[in-house]
């Protein structure tokens, strides 16, 4: 297969093309190869996006509709993930929204395109996909038991994995990034809210942080390494 990647050129030679670029149309997948060039037995075209993997090439001459011929005809598309993650160590109860990059290829979450689906793995589970474009993703990562863990991408086209890359090794489950809350300050309050409860922890490994009060967000009024105070 003819690989490419982003910013590749892509000659198309056939006949009866026409002179026209607005009269032609190329799909790699589901994203469209932007004409550059144009001549009646030859076409050049950039792919600007696309989905990693094997793809279809489809032109159609919209003034006649698709051409047989290019249906038997498919490229590879580059895919690889970057070694940058946005954090390399969480908690072993999971529930970091992690950001994972690629020079390409990922899948669009809301996906264009309901025949393709994407799963990352990490820990022997899965990273749930909270939302993504064709060069960046978020997922929560799921709980595990301290170690160092591999991150693995993979695409799929109706079920079919087309391409999958992995990092080995990058992400470290510790305890020490794991708090735990010890005590709580009050036990009730009113049922209208806004009263402030301290909560106290043994250790609050980064300032980035959320309170979930009955499974709502809320506000945090001050905090230390050893106590967050919040509004309910």
């Amino acid at each position: 297969l003819y690989s490419v990647c982003v910013g590749s050129v892509l000659t198309i030679t056939g006949t009866s093309f026409g002179y026209t670029s607005s009269d032609i149309s190329i799909m790699i997948g589901y994203s469209q190869c932007n004409i550059t060039s144009i001549s009646n037995v030859n076409i050049t075209c950039t792919l600007h996006h696309s989905v990693g993997g094997v793809q279809r090439v489809l032109l159609t001459k919209l003034s006649y509709g698709n051409s047989p011929s290019t249906s038997n005809f498919s490229v590879n598309v580059c895919f690889s993930i970057l070694n940058t993650i946005s954090y390399t160590i969480g908690s072993v109860r999971g529930g970091l929204l992690l950001t994972i990059e690629a020079s390409n290829g990922f899948i669009q979450f809301p996906t264009e395109d309901s025949k393709f689906s994407m799963k990352i793995e990490m820990a022997n589970s899965t990273c749930v996909i909270v939302r993504s474009n064709h060069t960046h993703v978020q997922c929560l990562t799921p709980p595990s038991n301290p170690q160092v863990v591999d991150i693995t991408v993979s695409l799929f086209d109706s079920g079919v994995m087309i391409a999958s890359d992995t990092l080995e090794q990058v992400f470290t489950y510790s305890l020490a990034e794991t708090p735990n809350v010890t005590a709580i300050s009050k036990g009730s309050g009113s049922i209208l809210g806004g009263d402030s409860v301290t909560l106290y922890i043994s250790a609050l490994p980064s300032e980035y942080f959320q309170v979930l009060f009955a499974g709502e967000n809320v506000g945090v009024l001050n905090y230390n390494s050893t106590s967050i105070t919040i509004a309910t």
